[in-house]
């Protein structure tokens, strides 16, 4: 019988992270094409629009609130008063990207 674990011990670890590369980004692809032929060109790019919004909002959220604590949180010396900080800062901003 055919188990991960056997496959895994069989395949080398390069070949593994292709296959994994292969699965996600043609798993990508293929609903990318399916959304197209049942939403149609239009509705596709408004929901691209929106998809992109999205990450882009999310890269401001990463590189504003979280990096900034990752790399002061460390630093500070009332930790929990910063982290309480961090915790209302990330309340605010969800609450407006909710909005």
């Amino acid at each position: 019988m055919i188990t991960i674990k056997n496959i895994a011990q069989k395949v080398p670890a390069q070949l593994s992270t292709l296959i994994d590369q292969c699965i996600v980004s043609g798993s990508s692809f293929i609903l990318n094409v399916l959304l197209v032929s049942f939403l149609g060109m239009e509705l596709f790019g408004v929901f691209s629009f929106i998809w992109m919004s999205v990450l882009f909002v999310s890269g401001l959220q990463q590189s504003l609130i979280i990096m900034p604590m990752y790399a002061l949180s460390s630093k500070a010396t009332e930790r929990s008063k910063y982290l309480g900080e961090v915790y209302q800062i990330q309340l605010y901003f969800s609450v407006a990207s909710f909005i």
